[in-house]
């Protein structure tokens, strides 16, 4: 089984790839990514790759980093791979007191992001699982 971890070098990422027991290829830069032409290999594709700005409002950077990265591996991962994407809470907007079942409103251009990250992963479709961080602290 192969897997591929996005991010792996960030603070989820290293965290991960320091705690499974199996052997993973890591990419945390774009150009990586979009040099990786072999993407169709992975057989689980955790994606936690991202613009960790939440305050920004660069639309463009969040687009290209967030948006366009999860379309390059929809477009190139095989289609029986899991895909397993970090998103945020951000996308219920104020979420200190939302649960699964809030309704989605983001309130800023990062929660849009991932929100319409989520959105482009359920058209694709296949096996896929998608985790709403929110308030990530540890070492």
């Amino acid at each position: 089984m192969k897997i591929l971890i996005t991010g792996g070098t960030g603070f989820i990422g290293k965290n991960l790839v320091e705690s499974i027991p199996v052997r993973a290829d890591v990419f945390d830069r774009r150009q990586d990514l979009a040099h990786l032409v072999h993407i169709g290999d992975y057989d689980i594709i955790i994606h936690l790759a991202a613009n960790p700005l939440v305050k920004t409002d660069d639309k463009d950077s969040l687009y290209n980093s967030n948006v366009k990265m999860v379309l390059d591996i929809l477009q190139n991962r095989k289609k029986d791979s899991h895909l397993i994407f970090a998103s945020s809470a951000t996308v219920y907007g104020d979420w200190v007191n939302s649960t699964e079942e809030s309704p989605t409103i983001p309130s800023s251009p990062y929660g849009f992001s991932k929100l319409a990250s989520e959105a482009l992963i359920q058209m694709y479709g296949g096996n896929y699982t998608i985790l709403r961080f929110c308030a990530n602290v540890g070492r």
